[in-house]
């Protein structure tokens, strides 16, 4: 009688043991009586945006002679990253018009604030299959020490 109370005494503190290893289920228990211990905290993210406009170029020819003020020089027009040069060619009795616009990089700084958390609190429901899982286990476990020792005690 004494040894089958041993068995069982030895089966539920293994048992109780087995249970308590949960880190899990600890540091939630923790954290019910202590919230404050949920910190939340913000990741400061940072990127470099490059945006390139590639350069532009244009040239025209205009073979009749509309623009009368310009005679040998070439007039130059810059507005920005616009340059448009006009060219009065004598020999040819030709204008020529040539456009550029420069290459243009832009850079943008941008600043996003991500917020991390450290832990999140186990569901009701995942809270309560774990109970019946455990409840389970430990019927299914109580029973196959039930039908061995009734097989020990068969033999005996």
């Amino acid at each position: 009688m004494q040894a089958k109370n041993k068995h069982i005494i030895f089966s539920l503190l293994l048992i109780l043991t087995l249970i308590s290893c949960s880190p899990k289920t600890r540091f939630t228990r923790l954290i019910e009586k202590y919230p404050h211990l949920l910190t939340t905290d913000t990741v400061t993210v940072v990127d470099t945006v490059r945006i390139t406009v590639p350069e532009v170029k244009h040239d025209t020819v205009f073979s009749q002679h509309f623009f009368t003020e310009i005679r040998k020089d070439t007039l130059v027009i810059q507005k920005d990253r616009l340059t448009v040069q006009i060219y009065h060619d004598t020999i040819h009795d030709s204008v020529y018009v040539s456009g550029k616009c420069d290459t243009v990089t832009v850079e943008k700084r941008i600043e996003r604030k991500i917020p991390v958390k450290y832990y999140e609190k186990t569901p009701t429901w995942r809270r309560i299959l774990n109970w019946i899982i455990l409840i389970f286990t430990i019927f299914a476990l109580l029973y196959v020490a039930y039908r061995i020792f009734n097989f020990i005690k068969k033999k005996i």
